[in-house]
């Protein structure tokens, strides 16, 4: 009887000291880190024949917080072109982001970068926003590097891993994650023949009714409610892998490189990456730092 006890009170003891560790995990990942200021670094231009691009479509007001991205971006040495792509009737007939009061400030670019162009999109239903990501990435062009806003250098862009073919960075480790992290594709197709149709494949399947992830509790990072079946680029992307038809697509960038500034301890073994990716609460808790 008295062994009998003795193993409920060590039972009861681990799940008390589970979760008195799991809250104070979950406490001190969504600290904010301050991102590390741009200011007098000089950063060498780099990847000057690419262009990135930014989005703002479906239900997005301003574009303050993507001028803001491309402006870190821009501070840390990218050379290339940039432009912001957005459905709002705001924009409509606007060549430039630096014509917009909310985003002219943040536009103080290096002599000879090229202008903030901004591009009409026309959506599809609002279902398919990830589904559209992938549309607009599949017509940036054969040298191109698309971004979440929530994606930015810490340090200079010139660090980073040239990309190959399609790159993209490894999924964070978590239950449920997938194999790649959708938030940075990086194109250089210029040695690869499939890449066209690895895109288009990737775009049909995410459209196709397998492609659905649906979301358990609400996500701040969301636009959509739990419960809802929404089509997703990464469990698409997933897919197309399994399928075996493009055994060499995508390539996978070295994980060292990014930062995922999620609510987990873990993003500190990566304590010197060159880019910064604030996901789930940890943007909604702390946002971007300029």
């Amino acid at each position: 009887m008295q062994k009998w006890y003795r193993r409920r009170w060590q039972a009861a003891a681990c799940v008390t000291c589970y979760i008195a560790v799991y809250l104070v995990w979950d406490a001190v990942a969504i600290a904010c880190d301050q991102l590390p200021s741009l200011r007098g670094v000089e950063c060498a231009p780099a990847y000057g024949d690419y262009t990135l691009v930014s989005v703002c479509i479906h239900n997005c007001s301003s574009i303050a917080s993507n001028c803001r991205s491309v402006a870190r971006w821009r501070a840390a040495g990218w050379a290339g072109a940039a432009k912001i792509v957005t459905d709002h009737p705001r924009h409509a007939g606007v060549e430039h982001a630096s014509q917009l009061p909310d985003c002219e400030p943040l536009l103080r670019r290096p002599p000879g970068a090229p202008p903030l162009a901004l591009e009409a999109f026309a959506p599809s239903d609002r279902l398919f926003l990830w589904c559209d990501k992938i549309r607009i990435i599949r017509a940036a062009g054969p040298l191109s590097l698309y971004a979440d806003t929530d994606l930015v250098p810490s340090r200079c862009v010139g660090e980073l891993s040239a990309p190959e073919y399609v790159s993209l960075f490894a999924d964070a480790w978590c239950y449920g994650c997938n194999r790649y992290n959708a938030g940075l594709v990086w194109r250089d197709q210029s040695t690869h023949p499939d890449v066209p149709a690895f895109l288009e494949q990737w775009e049909a399947t995410c459209r196709s009714d397998g492609a659905a992830r649906v979301a358990s509790k609400p996500n701040p990072s969301s636009p959509f409610p739990a419960g809802l079946a929404v089509p997703d680029d990464q469990v698409a992307l997933d897919i197309v892998i399994d399928s075996g038809k493009f055994p060499l697509l995508p390539t996978q960038l070295p994980y060292d490189e990014v930062r995922y500034m999620n609510a987990n301890l873990w993003r500190w073994w990566i304590p010197n990456a060159i880019l910064w990716h604030y996901t789930s609460r940890v943007r909604q808790h702390c946002g971007i730092r300029p």
